[in-house]
């Protein structure tokens, strides 16, 4: 398996994205390739592909790092494997990417949300180091 960063916003790069996004949140989003030009022109936005032996992608993540008053952090976002190979090892290695990806920029942390409801996602940021934070977590919808 091997990871890629992600630096063309090609129409099968917006259908991959789009294909991971309804696994993700469990409806088609419409993702398009002008979307995907606009996350692409973030230089703090970082896509990466995963891709088994045969060439397939079989996951995505996005790696954000920014840097405020606290000090550069890292968000992981939009962390899905195919349902296909999901239980292989593959959603470990993605991770341990995103990890090792944040401290090569000097992010004092790496941050990620997971609904509850996803048992082994959540089992296995915890076998991986991650802590749960004491927050709550806040969210206005602005798009209406």
């Amino acid at each position: 398996m091997r990871i890629e960063r992600i630096n063309h916003g090609s129409p099968d790069t917006a259908k991959t994205v789009n294909g991971f996004l309804q696994t993700l949140v469990g409806k088609d989003v419409g993702f398009t390739r002008a979307q995907l030009e606009t996350v692409m022109a973030d230089a703090n936005t970082n896509l990466f592909f995963a891709y088994d032996e045969a060439g397939t992608v079989v996951g995505m993540i996005t790696v954000v790092v920014y840097e405020v008053i606290t000090g550069k952090k890292a968000w992981a976002e939009d962390f899905v494997v195919d349902d296909r190979v999901q239980g292989k090892g593959i959603g470990r290695i993605m991770m341990e990417h995103a990890i090792q990806f944040a401290k090569a920029q000097k992010a004092s942390a790496l941050m990620l949300t997971s609904r509850p409801s996803r048992l082994a996602a959540n089992g296995l940021y915890r076998k991986m180091g991650f802590e749960q934070k004491n927050t709550n977590v806040y969210q206005m919808n602005l798009s209406e």
